[in-house]
């Protein structure tokens, strides 16, 4: 956690989502719970409340904070359905792709935003009915 705080009060990153990009509509939940397939294609996307408008890579800093929760969950032995591996696949193509134009902004932006993640992970743990539980597994 201290690691997450310390990333948040860089002051060479006040600026890092700055400018430097146009704000879009992003979906902002983008994990393999809520896609929908045909096993070939995207046939729907479900769960829009935390939609807002933000900087482009914000769907793709949740898939990468994603594949994290998914290793750390089959660490534990609580993956049933695979969801590491599956990460693990779809982050390797998107790496492969040119999805991702500077990769060194994009991971300098994804620390900030992982971090962010975090915190919002734990005041989830906090304010839930099993705080000690929940945070035990945010950690």
């Amino acid at each position: 956690m201290r690691r997450s705080l310390l990333v948040i009060d860089k002051t060479e990153d006040r600026n890092l989502f700055c400018n430097r990009e146009r704000i879009v509509l992003v979906y902002g939940d983008l994990i393999i719970h809520n896609l929908l397939t045909d096993s070939k294609n995207l046939t729907g996307v479900l769960d829009w409340e935390l939609a807002l408008f933000g900087d482009p890579s914000h769907d793709l800093f949740r898939l990468f904070y994603y594949r994290e929760c998914a290793k750390d969950y089959q660490g534990q032995w609580i993956d049933e359905s695979f969801e590491a591996d599956y990460m693990d696949k779809l982050i390797i193509a998107i790496l492969k792709s040119n999805l991702i134009k500077n990769k060194k902004l994009f991971q300098e932006k994804y620390q900030f935003a992982r971090a962010v993640f975090f915190l919002n992970a734990l005041y989830w743990a906090v304010n839930s009915d099993s705080p000690e539980k929940k945070i035990s597994m945010s950690l």
